[in-house]
């Protein structure tokens, strides 16, 4: 292994007016390159440059490019089959009572083929049972989960990532600072293990397998119970074939006040969701997860909201008394079967939940510290995910899930905290 890497931090310019009016204060280039050469690799070229210019004690402007660049893991180059389960957003496109466009439904112009396509893949015994009249089928698109076999690829490559930013530091007052960045990061060749949507997408649509054969590649990986019919773990694999665009805006306002013997702060933060565009493929059609739960490839997290708020505020006086009240706001969010069709999964509500501290110093040098912390003030409950309505043909309660990574699913938490330095 060999790797070369260098860093510059270049300053450009100072003290530069225009027309009797100061334009800056001082430009600065901060520039960087890596060369590495590894196995199995191979030789890899990433680089850096951002631009930091001081326009006055009011403004100070920032951003640059980045070209960034990762290697498979063991796991992904070399794991052996692992049965798990992911997210599902499309159903059973076996099913008769699934609308999506795509499905075996009779109101679809290619309902029959997939239909005939499944009933070949279920078998004689498992056909019969699934296509029963008397039977329930699932209906969809909706949430679900899907289980496959995941099995690692020895011929990845690496993927690559170009991130473009820009941005500013606005000094409103002497205690008010506002700070706005822009983002947009571009990944090609990424590292991804296949969704099991994409290949039940890409094995029944006639766009794709135009001869709609089950000797078709996608459709090779697809399994069905042979005694009823029902879906069985499907085959995927980890493949340099997705792209994924995310861009956004991130905003920070800090403000500060002397107040009651003491001082009081307000930290806000804001993140604005863009773009979050994915491709299981280059050539196929982009989705926008902006809005909805979902992400349709690995290595990625769900939860694309149009913005999310974080507001601290904090109070503290002379005496060695301090109390801080937050507070984590989400607006509402659709399901991620909503961006890649209708769907009946009914949208969460706003969520808020409040946390509160408060502490006290005391004894020489202030080298005891007492605090009391509570987590959800409030006692909120956790907003439901997959709500649906209930439907008696299928067996659906329609209760839905929860994420447990966004929404509080403990509730009310105290902890009494003792500090002592020494």
């Amino acid at each position: 292994a060999r790797e070369i890497y260098t860093e510059f931090l270049i300053p450009v310019a100072t003290g530069i007016e225009l027309g009797g009016h100061r334009v800056m204060d001082e430009l600065n280039l901060e520039a960087g390159y890596r060369y590495s050469d590894m196995e199995p690799s191979g030789s890899i070229n990433t680089w850096k440059i951002l631009f930091d210019w001081k326009i006055n004690d009011f403004a100070r402007l920032r951003g640059g490019k980045q070209v960034a660049n990762r290697a498979p893991n063991i796991a992904e180059l070399y794991q052996s089959p692992t049965q798990g389960f992911g997210f599902s957003f499309i159903g059973d496109l076996c099913s008769e009572n699934n609308t999506h466009v795509n499905s075996a439904a009779p109101a679809n112009p290619n309902g029959a083929s997939v239909r005939a396509m499944c009933e070949t893949l279920m078998g004689p015994t498992g056909s019969m049972v699934y296509y029963d009249p008397q039977r329930d089928q699932p209906t969809g698109p909706g949430f679900g989960f899907a289980f496959a076999n995941t099995i690692g690829n020895a011929n990845l490559e690496n993927e690559s990532a170009d991130t473009v930013t820009f941005g500013g530091v606005f000094n409103l007052t002497d205690r008010t600072t506002l700070t706005v960045d822009w983002y947009q990061i571009d990944i090609q060749n990424m590292i991804a293990l296949q969704a099991a949507d994409s290949v039940f997408l890409r094995c029944f649509d006639p766009a794709v397998n135009t001869g709609m054969s089950l000797d078709f590649y996608e459709c090779q990986k697809i399994a069905r119970d042979p005694s009823n019919g029902s879906q069985a773990p499907i085959d995927i694999t980890y493949s340099n074939q997705a792209q994924a665009k995310v861009s956004g805006v991130d905003v920070q306002l800090n403000w500060g006040t002397d107040f009651w013997n003491g001082g009081l702060n307000v930290n806000f933060m804001a993140s604005f969701t863009d773009e979050v565009e994915t491709r299981q493929t280059p050539t196929s059609a982009p989705t926008d997860w902006k809005g909805t739960s979902g992400i349709d490839v690995s290595g990625m997290n769900g939860g694309w909201y149009d913005y999310r708020t974080f507001t601290t505020f904090t109070y503290f006086d002379n005496a060695g008394w301090n109390a801080s009240l937050t507070w984590r706001f989400l607006p509402p969010i659709s399901s991620g079967a909503a961006a890649t069709g209708e769907t009946t999964v009914q949208d969460t509500r706003n969520y808020s939940v409040f946390d509160f501290s408060t502490g006290y110093r005391f004894g020489e040098d202030d080298r005891y510290q007492v605090s009391l912390n509570i987590n959800n003030l409030l006692n909120e409950p956790p907003e439901f995910t997959g709500k649906d309505y209930a439907d008696g043909t299928s067996r659906t309660t329609g209760l839905g899930t929860t994420s447990s990574g966004f929404y509080d699913v403990i509730g009310r938490q105290y902890s009494l905290r003792l500090n002592i330095d020494f």
